[in-house]
């Protein structure tokens, strides 16, 4: 296997993982918290983490068909979820946010790259 594919397929599987990952934490978290409700509402931080972790997984499934979109819609969701772990988190902000919005971005940034190689050899096909 040549860079490239040795790239894209680490890309794909670090952004599948980690979306894997999270969800069935979130979701089992979730799970959880609705059966020790009794009537309290329940708290609208589970839905956005939830919500973010979903736009991360189908960023990663667009990434597979077209890396640039999908890369910049996973730069996107790390970003999100960077913030949003900084807005929430009462401490530990650096480690958390690096957790769950590190191995998006690393994967978008494969995926650019991937793309900039690609770029590259079509500029030197066509000289």
């Amino acid at each position: 296997m040549d860079a490239k594919k040795i790239t894209i397929w680490l890309a794909r599987l670090i952004s599948i993982v980690a979306v894997l990952f999270f969800l069935i934490f979130v979701v089992g978290e979730g799970i959880s918290e609705v059966a020790r409700q009794t009537g309290n509402k329940i708290r609208m931080e589970g839905f956005v983490l939830a919500g973010l972790l979903v736009f991360a997984g189908i960023a990663s499934l667009i990434a597979w068909r077209w890396k640039k979109l999908g890369a910049t819609l996973l730069l996107m969701a790390g970003l999100f979820l960077i913030i949003f772990v900084i807005v929430v988190a009462n401490a530990n902000k650096m480690l958390i946010s690096g957790m769950l919005g590190g191995p998006f971005i690393i994967s978008a940034v494969l995926y650019f790259l991937v793309e900039r190689d690609k770029r590259k050899t079509k500029e030197l096909m066509v000289v």
